[in-house]
C-alpha cells in the first residue's frame, strides 16, 4: 500500500511538471531568438522588432495565441508568416520555461525574415533558412510568469 501512494504520487508530479503554461491571466510579448539575426519580437503585421514597446501583447487561452487582440492564419506549406488577423489557429502551447510551440507540423521552428527581413515565420522549411529559430513567451512585468 505505501509503494503504490509513493508511486501515485511521484507520478501526479510529473504529470503537473510536463503541463503546459495556459493561464488567460498572463500577457507577453512573442519572442523569437534566430542564431543568425538575433532576438526580435513580434509586432505589427508579421514584423520583428527589436524594441520591446513595439511588440503587440499576447496572450494564450485554451491552444490559441492571440496578438494584439488577432489570432494567426493556419500553417499552410513549409511556413506561415506569423501575421495576425481574423483566423485563430489552433495548437499552440506555452512549456514550463516559456517555450513557444505549436503543433501545426512535427519539429515546427520559428526564423525571421527571408532575403534580409526580419518578418516572423513558422517553418519547417529547409530551404528557406539553413539555421532555425525557437520562440519564448517573454511575460509582461504586471503578470510575471509563476
Amino acid at each position: 500500500m505505501f509503494f503504490k501512494a509513493v508511486f501515485s504520487a511521484a507520478f501526479l508530479a510529473v504529470c503537473v511538471n510536463a503541463a503546459p503554461v495556459a493561464d488567460p491571466a498572463k500577457t507577453f510579448k512573442f519572442l523569437v531568438d534566430d542564431p543568425t539575426k538575433g532576438k526580435y519580437y513580434l509586432a505589427d503585421k508579421g514584423a520583428g522588432t527589436q524594441d520591446i514597446s513595439k511588440a503587440l501583447t499576447c496572450e494564450l487561452t485554451a491552444d490559441v495565441i492571440k496578438c494584439g487582440g488577432k489570432g494567426f492564419p493556419g500553417y499552410s506549406g513549409d511556413m506561415t508568416k506569423l501575421a495576425p488577423g481574423a483566423t485563430a489557429s489552433t495548437g499552440w502551447s506555452i512549456d514550463a520555461d516559456g517555450g513557444i510551440h505549436w503543433s501545426a507540423a512535427s519539429n515546427m521552428k520559428f526564423s525571421l525574415g527571408i532575403n534580409g527581413g526580419t518578418d516572423v515565420w513558422a517553418e519547417t522549411c529547409p530551404h528557406h533558412w539553413q539555421t532555425h529559430g525557437t520562440a519564448k513567451a517573454v511575460y509582461d512585468a504586471a503578470t510575471p510568469a509563476a
